[in-house]
């Protein structure tokens, strides 16, 4: 649909959009991605991230060209390769398979998470703040916090790559599963608005 939508409208050419995604069974689950939105699963105090980010920077760091630190603030590091639409009609998804522990927690985020809040931020969240909304919320804040402390980014981009930001966190065996929360970055204001639980 991105794609197609993209070919049709000049107004869109070259659009494109990414995806992280985790399918749950009993004993297992399946992550996918495509672009640079991430999963990570925290597991006895530990954070893992589940997905590898499909931009030219990333390329660059696998191939040992770059640092990661290098990798980090790339002029590069928002270049996708792999998007669903885009340019190209078919987008190439990683597939993994992991097992499953009670307990498990996920969280499915874009870059505009992850390019204002480090790994360890993160983590720490996670691990002090038990209820999945509330260690969601708590991290789109700081992450708003981050930008508007900053004033801009240094590519004057905001969070990321486009205006949008989700974050969903997951908790294995829970009722509430996810919460979606979307924020939104008026750049020239530099200002928020539209914080929400959908």
């Amino acid at each position: 649909v991105v794609h197609e939508t993209a070919q049709g409208n000049e107004e869109y050419k070259g659009m494109g959009s990414t995806v992280s995604a985790v399918y749950f069974t009993d004993k297992t689950f399946i992550v996918a991605n495509v672009g640079d939105s991430r999963a990570y699963r925290l597991r006895g105090g530990v954070l893992e991230l589940l997905t590898v980010d499909h931009t030219m920077a990333q390329s660059l760091l696998d191939g040992g060209a770059i640092t990661p630190k290098q990798a980090a603030c790339h002029p590069w590091r928002h270049v996708l390769w792999n998007a669903l639409g885009g340019r190209e009609e078919k987008c190439k998804p990683d597939l993994r398979v992991l097992d499953l522990l009670p307990g498990d927690r996920f969280l499915l985020t874009t870059d505009g998470l992850t390019s204002a809040v480090s790994d360890e931020v993160i983590r720490q969240t996670m691990c002090s703040l038990a209820d999945p909304i509330d260690a969601a919320q708590q991290l789109v804040d700081q992450a708003v916090s981050a930008v508007i402390g900053r004033g801009r980014c240094q590519d004057h981009r905001g969070l990321g790559d486009s205006e949008g930001r989700t974050v969903i966190e997951t908790q294995h065996g829970s009722r509430r599963e996810c919460e979606r929360f979307d924020v939104r970055i008026e750049h020239d204001q530099r200002d928020f608005a539209d914080v929400h639980v959908q």
